[in-house]
């Protein structure tokens, strides 16, 4: 999340100091990038391109539409705080918003 999503949050202070923590993490955005990535681009011709976030350390904000995914790309690693399965004791409520309910990400 932003620093203005956090700053917007009940608990701003909190939110700022525990920035990673399950409750500061958008499993939705995830959700619907993979589900961009992994839907047939369709069309005629040429690459296609999905944008994806980044993180600019010097800010300390996420970057919108910073990455270009390419789509002859075929292997995508999904970096963050928040681990896959098999860890999802981690973050429990985290992945069945990202993957469904008993699904992992394939």
């Amino acid at each position: 999340m932003t620093r203005a999503a956090l700053s917007a949050m009940a608990d701003p202070i909190e939110a700022h100091a525990r920035r990673g923590a399950p409750f500061t993490f958008d499993p939705v955005s995830l959700k619907l990038l993979i589900e961009r990535v992994k839907a047939p681009l369709g069309g005629e011709g040429g690459e296609k391109i999905i944008h994806a976030p980044s993180f600019d350390h010097a800010v300390k904000d996420p970057v919108e539409n910073d990455i270009k995914i390419l789509s002859s790309q075929q292997v995508l690693i999904f970096e963050g705080h928040s681990p896959p399965p098999p860890f999802p004791f981690h973050f429990p409520w985290v992945w069945p918003n990202v993957c469904g309910e008993g699904q992992g990400i394939t």
